[in-house]
């Protein structure tokens, strides 16, 4: 069992080295070089990560074991679904764990920590864009109780991708009369 926490700034090395290796080891044989490679320059850059740290209702937490990051997730404020959810929701943006560690229960850890979070910052929604292509994740957040609510395109380099849109309800329980069911 992984020890889970808010991340600090001197996280970031280590939570951008994680994130390159595993972005690099799940995707990029499936997309091609130069695309692939434009997306990894900006969306991992030492910039970009300590921006997106930074960011205005962003938190990120890492699982950490021993003292090796094994782990991380990052909750922003996105306006993107508001559209379709109301404004009262966030978005778990990214969550990796490292290979060897996968299958262990770390990303279970890492969920029910950023739906705390989501609770206890009282929103109604927690919501996530996964790959189409990815049917791993898809089924993953399937067991946790997240449904497909939409799709957007993701842009991963030149190359117009479809990620599959999940939510899952972080609000109040309501009351249900079992008699009007």
């Amino acid at each position: 069992m992984a020890v889970i926490r808010k991340a600090g700034l001197n996280d970031l090395p280590a939570l951008r080295a994680l994130a390159i290796s595993i972005f690099k080891i799940t995707f990029e044989s499936s997309n091609n070089p130069n695309d692939f490679k434009s997306y990894m320059d900006e969306a991992f850059s030492e910039e970009k990560v300590n921006s997106e740290f930074y960011e205005a209702g962003s938190q990120f937490f890492v699982a950490m074991e021993c003292e090796r990051m094994i782990g991380y997730a990052r909750l922003r404020e996105n306006p993107e679904a508001n559209h379709l959810l109301g404004v009262n929701t966030i978005e778990l943006q990214r969550m990796y764990v490292d290979i060897p560690f996968q299958g262990k229960g770390i990303a279970n850890q890492l969920m029910s920590v950023c739906e705390n979070f989501s609770r206890d910052h009282k929103k109604d929604w927690l919501w996530l864009g996964v790959w189409e292509h990815n049917p791993k994740a898809q089924h993953f957040y399937q067991k946790l109780g997240y449904e497909k609510f939409s799709e957007h395109r993701f842009m991963l380099g030149n190359d117009p991708q479809t990620d599959w849109l999940m939510r899952k309800w972080m609000g109040e329980v309501k009351n249900v009369n079992p008699l009007q069911s």
